[in-house]
């Protein structure tokens, strides 16, 4: 559950440096994982074409009542890249802010975004592609960390219906260990 959170805020910063600039909606996403696990995540974004600026205010509120939110402001450098900050408060009250420079690039079934990111831990770098089509739309990240580690997550959605899919993730940490989770999604557009 935390996993799959931690994936969704992180592109949520992602998607703001996408090449058209779109303007998402505001919308309500509850996760439903195994075991009653799960969270619900209030996103609002606001996207100025012509500043090329982009800001997004996520909050999350897991099932055990703790929260998280990430706040990110994204300034457009150039064809789909941007210098993106994040202010992320985490679930035990620690405050860290995250900057770095990211770059996307379209492809045939859907976009691959590079980053390096400057945290307090140190720099970490990170690859992301992205794949939609027939109803599935898969996230495959990697971040490599200052000391060689890395991590991995690999996310896939499949569609069940208006706003309605389920989900299954396989992330493999830092120490090589790995974790599967499942679960369903309901997104819930805002005006």
């Amino acid at each position: 559950m935390r996993l799959i959170a931690l994936t969704l805020c992180s592109a949520a910063a992602l998607a703001l440096a996408a090449p058209a600039f779109a303007d998402p909606p505001a919308r309500t996403v509850t996760y439903t994982g195994q075991n009653g696990g799960g969270f619900v995540a209030e996103t609002d974004r606001d996207v100025d074409r012509e500043a090329g600026t982009a800001t997004l205010d996520r909050d999350v509120t897991f099932n055990d009542g703790s929260t998280r939110s990430v706040d990110a402001n994204a300034v457009r450098t150039g064809q789909g890249t941007a210098d993106v900050t994040r202010n992320v408060t985490r679930r035990n009250g620690e405050s860290v802010t995250q900057t770095g420079s990211i770059a996307t690039t379209r492809t045939e079934d859907g976009r691959v975004t590079t980053g390096l990111w400057e945290t307090p831990s140190g720099s970490v770098a990170t690859n992301t592609q992205v794949t939609s089509g027939d109803g599935v739309r898969s996230r495959d990240t990697t971040a490599v960390f200052e000391d060689g580690s890395s991590r991995r997550s690999n996310t896939t959605a499949t569609r069940t219906g208006q706003g309605t899919a389920d989900v299954s993730q396989t992330v493999t940490r830092r120490n090589g260990e790995t974790r599967q989770r499942q679960g369903s999604v309901r997104v819930d557009r805002r005006p």
